[in-house]
């Protein structure tokens, strides 16, 4: 009644039934009304109703949940999978641990929906196991992640719960939406052609409508925010939109990588390198991480495996005696032919061979399928691994030609980069290959020529494993399964 008084003021209505098409067939009462039916009406009603439920979601109390938010609802969505909802659901909890001094476990619900057909009676019974006696008023956050896969039921239970303000269940139990707590709907909505418009040329909207109507911010990709930040911007953009999250670009997991990889673009020295300090600002930082990330159009958290893991390298090159500034003289230019290992080997066991998502259709996967893992996984990889010791590294998958510098597939003799070394006219000659060669560091000799025993003392310094110890004699230690070998190891 209120919410039709709102937005037909000139309207007396005395009786609104509401029911979602969806399980009409089920109600006897919706089949004796039958007869009062009303043919659905067009209006501008979903913003108008957005601005309502959006006064009436704030909630003027400094002890509840919804002090992390302006409303104590909110949709958080996407429209592809990985780009922050989770991330920022995480934020929430923690600015409500921080500002009223809440134990998780106990004031935080996260409730998962996968199922085709959303069921209440189901979820009910998780939210009965959290209901408080009546005299206890304390803040919690309910989290519904409403999977892709999720269908049928989703508008009727998100309009009892939050609309209505409770659900039934059949046995006669209710749950009461307390104004103490924050509700937070993550989801990733189906798409559907606007009823009301033409079939061909009909607005993409979201199939369950409630989504449209409630308090809602949208989570963009490291793109999409990279082309907000250079004022380009989308046909839906909000200024509520989840960009560059703000603790994430000065965490150290951004900063190292973004540090170390401007100087490299730059060819700068680095000397200069703080994580702990704020550098730049997100767009530089964004195109610089875009750019060497390895893949088109990454996700958030496709961006984060990558920065991660040259993180974790990282750390190892800063504390390694043979990257030091101090020994640029007997190891020429070695830092930057390190650093550049160090990035494809991040790419590659960061960013994953097929994009493979939540939202990815079966025939996109098949075509990838067929393309992807040629073009990716058959291309050669040449590696890079530090020993446990944090100081000395393994080279794998390739030879350097002494008297051309450039980086050679072991495997098919291919030149993988040219140049990547000054070359070695003569024996004389202060080079990078000399001066591995002096710490006795053959980058000319083939893994697969190594004796067994060689291959496995290799292996067991990366792992950390003294004495060497060898497993299984009968496996063959090929530079392919040696990579494969490694490859779980580093991504454990």
């Amino acid at each position: 009644m209120n919410i039709m008084s709102f937005l037909f003021p000139e309207i007396q209505f005395k009786l609104v039934v509401v029911c979602s098409k969806e399980n009409e067939y089920k109600s006897r009462m919706v089949a004796a009304l039958d007869q009062y039916r009303r043919p659905q009406m067009s209006f501008d009603g979903e913003r108008r109703a957005k601005t309502y439920l959006s006064k009436r979601y704030i909630v003027d109390k400094p002890n509840a949940a919804s002090c992390v938010d302006f409303d104590s609802v909110r949709v958080v969505k996407s429209w592809r999978a990985g780009v922050g909802k989770s991330l920022f659901k995480r934020n929430m909890v923690t600015a409500l641990k921080e500002k009223l001094n809440v134990n998780e476990k106990k004031h935080v619900v996260s409730i998962p929906l996968c199922d085709r057909t959303l069921v209440v009676d189901e979820v009910l019974e998780v939210l009965l196991e959290h209901t408080n006696p009546p005299h206890v008023r304390e803040p919690r956050i309910f989290h519904f992640d409403i999977s892709h896969e999720v269908q049928d039921g989703v508008d009727a239970f998100l309009f009892q719960l939050l609309v209505l303000g409770c659900l039934s269940h059949t046995s006669g139990n209710v749950w009461r939406r307390s104004d103490m707590d924050y509700y937070i709907i993550e989801s990733m909505p189906l798409l559907a052609r606007d009823s009301d418009t033409d079939k061909q040329v009909g607005k993409l909207k979201s199939m369950h409508r409630c989504l449209e109507i409630l308090p809602d911010v949208l989570c963009r990709s490291p793109k999409e925010s990279l082309d907000i930040f250079a004022q380009h911007f989308p046909h839906d953009f909000s200024v509520t939109d989840l960009l560059f999250d703000e603790n994430e670009y000065a965490s150290e997991t951004f900063q190292t990588p973004y540090q170390y990889l401007r100087c490299y673009d730059r060819k700068e020295d680095f000397t200069d390198i703080d994580p702990q300090r704020t550098e730049g600002y997100k767009e530089d930082c964004l195109k610089i991480l875009l750019r060497h990330c390895g893949v088109k159009d990454p996700s958030w958290s496709e961006l984060y495996h990558f920065v991660s893991f040259l993180n974790y390298q990282l750390q190892d090159f800063k504390t390694s005696a043979f990257c030091k500034p101090s020994l640029e003289d007997i190891l020429p230019g070695f830092p930057l032919f390190v650093l550049k290992f160090m990035i494809q080997m991040s790419r590659d066991f960061a960013t994953r061979s097929l994009q493979i998502s939540e939202e990815s259709p079966i025939d996109m996967l098949k075509h990838q399928l067929l393309d992807d893992v040629e073009n990716n996984e058959g291309l050669p990889h040449p590696y890079l691994f530090f020993h446990t010791d944090h100081d000395s590294m393994t080279f794998l998958g390739f030879i350097i030609d002494k008297k051309t510098g450039n980086l050679i597939d072991e495997q098919t003799g291919k030149s993988l980069e040219d140049g990547i070394m000054e070359p070695t006219l003569t024996e004389d000659q202060p080079t990078l290959y000399h001066g591995l060669i002096r710490q006795s560091v053959n980058l000319s000799k083939k893994f697969d020529s190594l004796l067994r025993s060689e291959k496995i003392e290799q292996l067991c310094k990366v792992m950390g494993i003294n004495p060497p110890h060898d497993p299984d004699e009968t496996y063959e230690l090929t530079t392919d399964n040696v990579k494969k070998i490694l490859a779980i190891y580093m991504r454990f």
